[in-house]
C-alpha cells in the first residue's frame, strides 16, 4: 500500500538508534503511525518537531503490519514560538488531545482543519480565549458536544451576571465567556477557570469511561503560566483539577551560577541544626455556602 498526503506531526517515539516511529494527522487518510529510516539525524531531526506540517510518502507491504514514511517539511510551525513556552505548551496539548481520541485511520477533513486552524489562533492577541473553543470544537466534533447553553441556570449575584451548573452533588460556576463568546476577557484567572471546565468535562465523560489517563501536557500547559495559583483558587468558576494538595513552593526564577559550582564551599556550616515541627497543613479551601 502506497500513498502521499499532507499531514501534521502529533507524536514521535525512537524506534531504534537511528529511527523514529511517528504519528501523523494527515489530511485524507486520518491518524497514521509510521517508522521514519534516519529520524534521528540531523538532517531530518528538526523537522521532527511536534505541530510541524508535513508532506509524506507512506509504504507498507500490507494493512496489518506498520509502515514507513518518507517526509519533507511544509511549514515549521512549532519552531516559532520556541521562546513562547504557553503557546509552545498548547500545540502540544492540542496534539496530544488529537492523539488521544481520534481513531487510527479513520478520515475527518474537518478535524484536520482544525489542526490547520490552531496556528492561525496561535496568532491572535486572544490566542488563549480561542483555543478553548478550539477544544469545545474538537470534542463536538468527535461527538462530545458539551452544549453550555442548555446547561446552565442565570443569576444575578452582587449586581453581576452569573452562570452556574448543577448536579445532584454540586453547583459549578461557568465563566461568562464561554456562555457570551463576544465577551472580552482580559483575566487570565477567569480564561483558566474556562480551560479548566472544558478539562473537567473531558475526563469525566471521555477520559475516565474509555480508561484513558487525563493528559499531562494539559496540565504542564496549565502550569506554565507564572503568578497563577492553580492548584487551590477561590476565584469563582476555577475549580481544582486533579484534586492535589496545595503547593506553596515558590518559584525559580534564576540558574545557578556556573561559577559556583567549579569550586568547593568558601565556608562550612558547624554547629547543632534547628529542629522545625510542622503543625498544620492546608488541602484545598474549605466548602463556601452558596
Amino acid at each position: 500500500m502506497n500513498w502521499s498526503d499532507e499531514s501534521f506531526l502529533i507524536s514521535k517515539n525512537r524506534y531504534s538508534e537511528n529511527s523514529l516511529i511517528s504519528e501523523i494527522y494527515t489530511k485524507n487518510h486520518g491518524k497514521v503511525s509510521g517508522i521514519i529510516f534516519g529520524g534521528t539525524s540531523k538532517k531530518i531531526k528538526n523537522y521532527l518537531q511536534i505541530g510541524n506540517k508535513l508532506h509524506v510518502n507512506y509504504s507498507s507491504k500490507n494493512e496489518n503490519r506498520i509502515g514507513y514514511f518518507k517526509i519533507e517539511i511544509l511549514n515549521a510551525y512549532s519552531p516559532l514560538y520556541f521562546d513562547h513556552k504557553q503557546k509552545l505548551s498548547c500545540i502540544t496539548t492540542a496534539t496530544n488531545l488529537i492523539k488521544i481520541l481520534t481513531a487510527d485511520s479513520q478520515t475527518n477533513n474537518k478535524v484536520y482543519d482544525l489542526i490547520n486552524n490552531l496556528f492561525v489562533i496561535l496568532k491572535d492577541e486572544d490566542w488563549l480565549k480561542r483555543y478553548i473553543f478550539w477544544e469545545l470544537e474538537l470534542l463536538k466534533l468527535l461527538g462530545y458536544d458539551l452544549e453550555l447553553e442548555n446547561l446552565v441556570i442565570k443569576d444575578i449575584v452582587e449586581n453581576e451576571t452569573v452562570y452556574y451548573a448543577t448536579s445532584s452533588s454540586e453547583k459549578k460556576y461557568v465563566p461568562n465567556f464561554l456562555i457570551e463568546k463576544d465577551l472580552k476577557v482580559d483575566d487570565v484567572k477567569t480564561l483558566l477557570s474556562g480551560l479548566k471546565l472544558v478539562g473537567d468535562y473531558l475526563d469525566k465523560t471521555i477520559l475516565k469511561p474509555n480508561n484513558l489517563n487525563y493528559p499531562n501536557s494539559r496540565l504542564l500547559f496549565i502550569n506554565s503560566f507564572k503568578g497563577i495559583d492553580i492548584d487551590s483558587s477561590t476565584t469563582r468558576g476555577l475549580f481544582t483539577f486533579p484534586e492535589i494538595q496545595n503547593n506553596f513552593v515558590p518559584e525559580l526564577f534564576f540558574r545557578p551560577n556556573l561559577a559556583n559550582q567549579s569550586r568547593p564551599p568558601l565556608r562550612h556550616i558547624s554547629g547543632n541544626t534547628a529542629t522545625v515541627s510542622t503543625f498544620a497543613t492546608v488541602v484545598g479551601h474549605p466548602k463556601t455556602p452558596i
